[in-house]
């Protein structure tokens, strides 16, 4: 059974809403659909089942909705109200985990939802559970095309035949006795030009001429039908039945039963989930049924088998069974079913035509009345019951219309034109179909328009968006872990996120801000921060208090960047409000910069952060970082490095962001083949079409190209003697506490002020110089890794190396001075929780 439970998580919230994740597939994993149909059963399968086939294609689905009521009414404003209020919460959360929503897909009854939506940056595609004709028709109510009520007999639509008055959806005709359902029904048109795409439970061959119609008004895509894949293409494991119901089934019975009947001899009598027949027709029906030549099964909810005639079962017992449930899917495909007497519920309509069973239509209100009319006079595939003046289908007419569908002509073409559709409906899911293209086409723009969005969105929006949706996950958290055993009482957040600050407060939270960039870069944003310094600069160098003389090239890029640089600036909005600020530095690295600033701010150096194992080891299995956003390759390369001398290969890799141009990847290829030294090269899949070409063939002896590695166990390699980097701070505290000289090409951000630092504060490495198109020539790369590797520089910044690799562990090694902070910051915690 293709069951929510064993496709993913379900968990039911304080509120009701029920979170149903199911995944099938990563090949587009970043790709979020939410799903939100309403909470009736006739909504929720199709949704349900669109969802399976969306997961089939890859994408991440959530489909939620609420426990069920008895009050139809109470249900459907309970659910407005818990969604629209929560719906942004809901998506918030996503957003601030790895897979953020894309897309919600609503039921087209929630048009508030795409309000919500478009404030939150996500796109919105309404789902139509009903069919496109009966669409059409409300929306010609809703443009106006004709009023209420209606005047003459006839209704004459583009695309449909002559409808008359009994043939529409009954809210047309009687707007009065469910003004929350008309209203749903007529607003549900009121976002419609809004939206990219429109979903239809049906599918084209079935409507052809009405889908035409409506997709030259709106860009709609058929995708139904939404039958279980194992009657229709079985293209989706387990996928038997809808896996999700309101209501609790009985015993298989009803199929043993049907197990001894002849094939095509059993009416099957079912008036959906929803209707409610009196008693005065709950007794035509009944005897209908018994003077009918036909053995039949017939589903009576338990609170309506009070309104069946007195010893009806008793007398009907060798010819009918009397069921208050049954797998409604595996009934109608049972081979001793020949005939489905139906409310014409939209659900039921397209099973039938699915599964190649005739009907006799019984409509009983909303858009039944127009399925009844398509079922017997476009479709061929059933016969409409005429209705008496009382509004009573006596059972004269019940019998009358079983037999012609069982056992007169007009039957036989009816099955005939059934099995036509059941054929088509394959057609239309099946792999090349009009649904399934349909869907294709769905997920194929939807990953389009996520890589377009992801080049176009500006960092102010991308910035906004993320404060928007991570302070209120990061509340939400606060509050979930304050209920627990363990709430929490501080909160380190990053600098760049100072609104943060703002969260935790209101909380009873500790905010402690912590960089990730050095102490000197900081210094220098400070000193930005302060008006001490101002763009355009003028000049050619800096001076800051306990820092070298600065040029205009050692200073951070994004100084002249005034978006970035005014993000960056926020860092330091909460400076003054907070007890503790940790960098990610040691003491003895950048010891005067340190001075100056604990000068002002309580600031404490935590650094470097670099796993135990290649520190002080005093932390057990704390090897790697344990999380990476890139695939790891096989160990190829460390056998590689095994096979070289001691200090004789130069690693060169320029992180996880940085993208150099064709012809910076080409000077830096051939710069490496020039020199003596064997390089090992980390470029990225996405980078190396940029490698020149046949460079790999060419120097396969003396290179070896990777598009992954372990670069701390590449780094504390014997065979490694220099790392040529586009100097990150991350790498250069790598390169520092394992003790390798660099090679440094900055490239944006802070790398230009560390580079400045490595060459001329620590000594431990050499900056190229760009020439004055700032490409940096094949020529300056092979002298500055010749001066590295042979000179006599090289030796000197390999002895230096060393210093501030021993530096490094006495930092974080215990009673360094790293250690001794992280000790007082503990302590200072533990004493604020007396």
């Amino acid at each position: 059974m293709w069951s929510t439970k064993r496709r993913g998580a379900t968990s039911e919230s304080d509120n009701g809403v029920v979170d149903t994740k199911m995944e099938r597939g990563r090949g587009v994993g970043e790709t979020h659909v939410l799903v939100i149909p309403y909470p009736v059963q006739g909504h929720i399968n199709p949704m349900l089942q669109f969802s399976k086939r969306l997961a089939s294609k890859g994408l991440k689905v959530t489909l939620i909705t609420t426990t069920p009521t008895n009050n139809l009414d109470d249900y459907l404003e309970r659910f407005k109200l818990i969604v629209s209020s929560s719906l942004v919460e809901l998506i918030g959360r996503y957003n601030g985990s790895e897979y953020p929503v894309r897309v919600l897909v609503y039921d087209s009854v929630m048009s508030w939802a795409q309000d919500i939506v478009e404030r939150l940056s996500v796109d919105g595609a309404p789902f139509f559970t009903q069919s496109c004709a009966v669409s059409t028709i409300y929306y010609h109510v809703n443009q106006g095309a004709f009023k209420i009520p209606l005047e003459g007999p006839t209704v004459s639509i583009p695309s449909m035949p002559i409808l008359g008055v009994n043939d529409l959806p009954s809210f047309i005709n009687d707007t009065s006795s469910y003004p929350t359902l008309w209203s749903l029904v007529k607003t549900q048109f009121s976002n419609f030009e809004k939206v990219n795409w429109v979903f239809f439970n049906t599918f084209c061959e079935l409507e052809d001429e009405v889908v035409k119609w409506l997709a030259s008004k709106r860009p709609i895509k058929t995708i139904g039908p939404t039958i279980p894949s194992m009657y229709l293409d079985r293209r989706i494991d387990d996928d038997e039945d809808y896996g999700l119901s309101l209501f609790k089934p009985n015993a298989d019975a009803c199929i043993t039963w049907l197990d001894t009947k002849d094939t095509v001899s059993v009416v099957y009598v079912s008036f959906g989930s929803l209707a409610s027949l009196g008693e005065e027709q709950m007794e035509e029906l009944a005897w209908g049924l018994k003077r009918s030549n036909s053995q039949f099964l017939w589903v009576v909810r338990e609170l309506e088998k009070k309104k069946l005639p007195s010893n009806f079962v008793e007398e009907t017992s060798e010819k009918g069974l009397v069921v208050s449930w049954c797998p409604q899917l595996e009934v109608l495909a049972h081979k001793a079913v020949g005939c489905f007497m139906t409310h014409c519920g939209w659900n039921s309509t397209l099973e039938a035509l699915s599964l190649g069973v005739p009907m006799v239509a019984m409509p009983q209100w909303t858009d039944q009345t127009t399925n009844a009319k398509f079922i017997e006079d476009v479709w061929g595939v059933g016969v409409r019951v005429k209705v008496g003046e009382n509004g009573i289908v006596k059972r004269e007419e019940i019998k009358e219309c079983i037999r012609e569908v069982m056992e007169g002509e007009r039957g036989n073409v009816m099955q005939r034109n059934a099995q036509r559709w059941k054929e088509l409906a394959k057609e239309a899911v099946n792999e090349g179909g009009s649904s399934d293209n349909n869907i294709e086409e769905f997920v194929a723009r939807l990953v389009c328009r996520l890589e377009e969005r992801k080049e176009e969105e500006s960092i102010e929006d991308y910035v906004e968006r993320f404060r928007m949706v991570a302070s209120q996950s990061l509340a939400e958290l606060i509050k979930k872990h304050s209920r627990s055993s363990h709430p929490a009482k501080f909160l380190v957040y990053d600098s760049m996120m100072p609104w943060a600050q703002d969260v935790a407060e209101p909380l009873g939270l500790d905010g402690v801000p912590f960089f990730t960039q050095s102490c000197a870069v900081s210094t220098i944003y400070y000193h930005f921060n302060q008006g001490k310094l101002k763009t355009p600069l003028e000049g050619y160098t800096v001076s800051i208090p306990s820092m070298p003389l600065l040029c205009i090239n050692d200073l951070p890029s994004f100084i002249n960047d005034k978006t970035i640089l005014g993000f960056l600036l926020k860092q330091f909005s909460n400076f003054q409000k907070v007890k503790w600020i940790l960098f990610n530095t040691f003491d003895k690295l950048e010891e005067e910069v340190m001075k100056w600033m604990a000068s002002l701010r309580p600031i404490k150096t935590i650094g470097p952060t670099v796993p135990s194992m290649y520190l002080d080891k005093r932390l057990e299995e704390d090897k790697e970082y344990g999380l990476s956003l890139f695939k790891q390759n096989v160990d190829a390369y460390i056998a590689w490095l095994d096979l070289k001398g001691i200090g004789s290969v130069v690693y060169a890799s320029f992180g996880s962001m940085a993208s150099l141009g064709e012809e910076q990847m080409e000077e830096i290829a051939w710069g490496l083949k020039r020199n003596n030294t064997h390089f090992m090269w980390v470029v990225r899949e996405s980078e190396e079409k940029k490698l020149p070409c046949k460079f790999l063939e060419e120097t396969c002896e003396k290179g070896l190209v990777v598009s992954w590695c372990s670069q701390l166990e590449v780094l504390s390699h014997k065979a490694v003697g220099c790392f040529m980097s586009h100097c990150g701070w991350n790498s250069t505290l790598e390169a520092l506490s394992l003790g390798v000289p660099m090679i440094a090409m900055p490239h944006f951000s802070d790398q230009t002020t560390n580079a400045k630092f490595i060459e001329d504060v620590w000594g431990v490495g050499v900056r190229v110089k760009p020439d004055e198109k700032g490409l940096v020539k094949r020529e300056e790369i092979e002298m500055c890794i010749r001066e590295m590797m042979q000179g006599e520089r090289g030796n000197e910044m390999r002895r230096n190396a060393e210093m501030w690799k021993e530096l490094a562990k006495e930092a974080v090694t215990e009673g360094g001075t790293s250690d001794k902070n992280i000790e007082e910051f503990v302590a200072e915690i533990l004493c604020s929780l007396d």
